[in-house]
Formats: structure tokens, sequence, C-alpha cells
């Protein structure tokens, strides 16, 4: 049977995970690379939204996932 999204959320209960830290730093590494593609002089109109976009999305998971692991680390969906 498939784990709910609440046993989900339990493991991210952890204190340190390399795992984890290198999907921040790699989240960290594609935003950056896409505001330096939505910011560049050479990217025009649909590019640049498009690019903008990309950003926020991989923004918003990396604030999405570190939220989670900090709710799971506070206690809040138990051990």
């Amino acid at each position: 049977m498939a784990k709910s999204i609440e046993e989900h959320k339990r493991v991210l209960s952890f204190e340190a995970n390399e795992v984890f830290d290198a999907v921040i730093a790699f989240l960290n590494a594609s935003i950056e690379a896409e505001v330096d593609r939505a910011i560049a002089y050479s990217t025009e109109g649909e590019k640049r939204i498009h690019a903008c976009g990309r950003a926020e999305s991989l923004k918003d998971f990396k604030d999405l996932i570190l939220v989670q692991n900090q709710e799971a680390k506070n206690g809040k969906y138990g051990s």
C-alpha cells in the first residue's frame, strides 16, 4: 500500500541528511541559473517571462520542502 502524504512528511524529521543538502544545493544552482537567464541582456519577451516563471517555481519548491523539513523537526507530524 502506498504511503500517505503524512507518512512522507514524517520522513523529513531528520536533523542532517547529505541527500537533502545535495537537493537544496542543486535547487539553489538551478534557481541562480534561471535568474541569470531571466536578467540576461540577450533574453527577450516570452523567453524572459518563461525563465522568471521557472526561477519562481524552483524557489517555491525549495521553500516548500524547507518548510516541511522544519515542521517535521518541530514535531508537527509526530515520530
